[in-house]
């Protein structure tokens, strides 16, 4: 299995925690649309992309932000997804891997052929794409976001994410 991938997944779910918890440390960025929405596309997209990596088995369950009624509920969808993605990860083969996935909301057709491990390359680049966003608006609504990089997630061992 590509050690990198994993370690991406491994850091956006260390990182993904560290997010929350800066943010509820400043509870006006947990009031903030903006935030709130951001947080809730990038876990509805994790979800997605372990929907594909599955293969896509059970219909897939399109969510909005206001389906969660509280942030500790949308808290818990990352939570889940993310243990999910360990577990996945953990068990896939890489032949899995190399095999072409589609991905249903892409371009139109004709679309270009993914393997899985880049489907999953790219699901990770996105949800750090996202989190940078709200690191941002944190920063412009006064509050001080936790060092969440790749290289901080390396300097200190990668550590395991603590939802606490």
């Amino acid at each position: 299995m590509n050690r990198l991938l994993r370690d991406l997944y491994s850091h956006q779910a260390w990182a993904d925690a560290l997010i929350w918890k800066g943010m509820e440390a400043f509870p006006p960025a947990l009031k903030d649309t903006a935030i709130r929405n951001r947080q809730h596309h990038y876990h509805f997209t994790q979800t997605a992309f372990l929907w594909v990596a599955r293969g896509k088995g059970e219909p897939f369950k399109r969510t909005k932000p206001e389906d969660y009624r509280t942030d500790a509920e949308l808290k818990a969808l990352g939570r889940e997804v993310n243990e999910a993605f360990r577990a996945f990860l953990d068990g896939v083969t890489e032949s899995r891997m190399q095999e072409i996935v589609e991905i249903p909301w892409g371009p139109p057709q004709p679309r270009p052929s993914l393997t899985l491990e880049l489907a999953l390359t790219q699901g990770a680049m996105h949800s750090h794409h996202h989190r940078a966003q709200n690191i941002a608006r944190l920063r412009e609504l006064g509050g001080t976001p936790l060092p969440e990089d790749f290289i901080f997630w390396l300097w200190k061992g990668k550590p395991e994410p603590d939802w606490g």
